[in-house]
């Protein structure tokens, strides 16, 4: 198989997928091709998918701070309905095993610094988010990380 992604590098992370780009190499091989680009939820990847002739999507930036994104899809090409997002616990519980697993393989003075970006993309959208944001910008230890989400995630 061959992944496609319908941007050039001067683009870089501006403007438009060219998922035209992408049907014109599902032409010219016999093997699959996986499309890429603005594919962030199930109607992009469907339409990537008529106007490309690609065989599957991959998704690239839609997944920061939202995993969930993969479940979602396959249910909704499964079966038409929507399907809701985490829970509260769902969300906390996947924030503090992200920054376990991180911690394991970075170390936690790394880790601890990577997590702020990963937490402000998981926050996104929530009520209070730049206050949770603002509190794990200052946080040194994943000690405190923890103590931080646990204490705003028991507010909700």
């Amino acid at each position: 198989a061959i992944t496609v992604h319908g941007r050039t590098r001067e683009q870089m992370y501006s403007g438009t997928a060219d998922w035209e780009c992408i049907a014109r190499v599902k032409e010219a091989v016999s093997i699959p091709v996986i499309g890429n680009g603005d594919v962030t939820d199930t109607a992009a990847a469907l339409r990537c998918m008529r106007e490309s002739g690609c065989d599957g999507v991959m998704i690239g930036r839609a997944t920061r701070g939202n995993p969930w994104i993969f479940r979602q899809i396959q249910r909704e090409m499964e079966t038409g309905e929507k399907c809701p997002g985490p829970s509260v616990a769902e969300l906390k519980e996947t924030i503090l095993r992200h920054a376990v697993m991180l911690t394991e393989f970075k170390g936690e003075y790394i880790a601890v610094r990577e997590m702020r970006k990963h937490i402000g993309w998981y926050s996104a959208g929530l009520p209070h988010s730049a206050k949770l944001r603002g509190q794990i910008n200052t946080m040194e230890t994943m000690e405190g990380l923890k103590e931080t989400i646990e204490r705003l995630f028991a507010e909700r």
